[in-house]
């Protein structure tokens, strides 16, 4: 009777094995097709979720550190230009931008990488496409982790690749018009956003229209690097459109192609953020029209089709937004707008597409993602584009702490650094806030006040240290508490910042 009872233990126990959720390390078989998840790892994508809450399950440094736990200069004087993720064995990956030489004279070897770095700063690979313009050669995409161990980023290059933990290529997909070597000067369609990955394992990648720079900023850069005149560009383009993709993780084939201009053909939309996906797999991103600087914010259901539009056609217009969106709890829809020679406004969007609420702040851009604490406090970080060519305009950007109250936001508090924020900041298990500031790397030297700030959740300041270096990715947490940060410039290098080995 016992060896019975222990013979039905035992089969039940093996076939609960056989059939568990094992989405940490392996992928989690369901009826014969194999369903891939995120890695378990302290950040395995973009803004730490699908939603882009940029919220860490563990809490960082809060002690002012005495210098970093480490410093890793970037291989081949590449400064750090995409987000890090993590994997669930504390390996760091992330993405470069060969900046030696604002605008590279020559192609070979001026290609972005990505990086494989151990958790103890040591350098474990490298992974170089070969391809990309002259004007545009970086991984600006965040590196995805998956449950099957693929490292996925997208390029300058107009591509999307899927590595194994070794660093070789296991497919490549290509959007519409990727980069062409026989024409390097030609606009391209290039990959800076971050890839996000559906339950079903879909994957959502958003092109953005490359080797676009305003005339205005074109004409300053090109006194303070004559070299840009050599490719004679003459009559700069703004955008054309950008298109979202939804690619097959485990072979890189195309499921479909969503094109935000299909409404309005005449009136090409722009794409600078990457996509956020809600609870019931709702695809959310901001666009603009690169002739009117309109913004909308779009929902796209699971299958490519469009949920709705915002705002409507019938509806006032709002100004371009250019930054991620971020899913609230209550499935809130929270995206920050360019005000251009206006004031900039956080928008608060209700999941059926209706406004909730707007919010205008001091500064003219918001670019950085708005973060989620744990208690439903919004932190967006903001900066005035355009101080490079107007001295008259404020040289400062904020971090605004705000709590949405249902029909209107109210302001908690907000903290002052120079040069402003361009990218999210991170937010801790206890409300600690961690985020550094910026200037441009086509300027080296031109400013000196760099810093990784660390506030509580009154935003006081707990820390900061000075980076040798602007910033264009936010900092992560890891496990441990360690903090980690990359810088772009000259000196670009990943800095780790956490408590030392005893």
């Amino acid at each position: 009777m016992v060896s019975r009872i222990f013979i039905v233990f035992l089969t039940i126990f093996l076939l609960s094995c056989l059939t568990s959720d094992i989405s940490g390390g392996d992928a989690m078989k369901q009826s014969g097709n194999t369903k891939v998840s995120y890695n378990r790892g302290a950040w395995p994508t973009y803004c730490a979720d699908t939603r882009h809450t940029c919220r860490s399950s563990y809490k960082g440094l809060t002690r002012k550190p005495k210098k970093p736990k480490w410093i890793f200069q970037s291989p081949g004087g590449h400064g750090i230009s995409s987000p890090v993720a993590i994997a669930d064995d504390g390996t760091l990956y992330f993405g470069t931008w060969k900046n030696k030489q604002f605008t590279r004279d020559k192609m070979k070897g001026h290609s972005g990488l990505l990086v494989s770095l151990s958790r103890d700063g040591k350098l474990n690979w490298t992974h170089d496409s070969h391809r990309g313009s002259p004007l545009a050669s970086g991984v600006e995409s965040s590196p995805l982790l998956t449950s099957d161990s693929k490292i996925i980023y997208g390029k300058d290059d107009g591509h999307v690749y899927a590595l194994n933990r070794k660093g070789e290529l296991l497919w490549d997909f290509a959007c519409d018009d990727p980069f062409d070597p026989e024409k390097p000067f030609d606009d391209n369609e290039q990959v800076i956003s971050s890839p996000k990955l559906g339950k079903d394992g879909t994957l959502y990648i958003c092109s953005h229209w490359g080797n676009v720079y305003n005339p205005t900023v074109m004409k300053e850069l090109s006194k303070r690097a004559p070299a840009i005149k050599k490719f004679g560009i003459k009559a700069v383009k703004e955008p054309l459109w950008s298109k979202v993709y939804a690619i097959d993780v485990q072979n890189g084939s195309r499921k479909w192609m969503y094109d935000p201009s299909r409404d309005t053909p005449f009136n090409k939309k722009v794409i600078w953020g990457s996509p956020a996906l809600g609870e019931d797999g709702t695809l959310y991103f901001g666009a603009y029209d690169g002739d009117t600087f309109q913004g909308y914010l779009y929902a796209v259901n699971p299958d490519g089709t469009k949920k709705w539009r915002f705002p409507k056609n019938n509806e006032k217009s709002i100004d371009a937004l250019q930054s991620s969106p971020s899913i609230g709890d209550d499935g809130t829809i929270y995206i920050g707008s360019f005000g251009g020679k206006k004031k900039a406004r956080l928008y608060a969007v209700n999941p059926n597409g209706t406004l909730k609420w707007t919010y205008e702040i001091t500064e003219n851009r918001i670019t950085s993602t708005p973060a989620i604490g744990v208690d439903g406090t919004l932190y967006v970080c903001s900066h005035n584009w355009g101080f490079l060519v107007n001295p008259r305009m404020p040289k400062e950007g904020h971090v605004y702490a705000l709590e949405d109250l249902g029909k209107k936001p109210r302001l908690k508090w907000k903290f002052a650094v120079d040069y402003g924020i361009l990218a999210p900041p991170a937010v801790d298990s206890e409300g600690n806030i961690f985020v550094a500031n910026y200037s441009d790397p086509a300027m080296p030297g031109f400013f000196k006040t760099y810093r990784l700030y660390a506030l509580n959740s009154k935003g006081e300041e707990l820390w900061s240290y000075l980076l040798n270096g602007s910033v264009y990715s936010p900092p992560v947490i890891d496990k441990d508490g360690t903090v980690y940060i990359g810088t772009m410039g000259q000196d670009g290098a990943l800095y780790a910042f956490g408590p030392r080995k005893k």
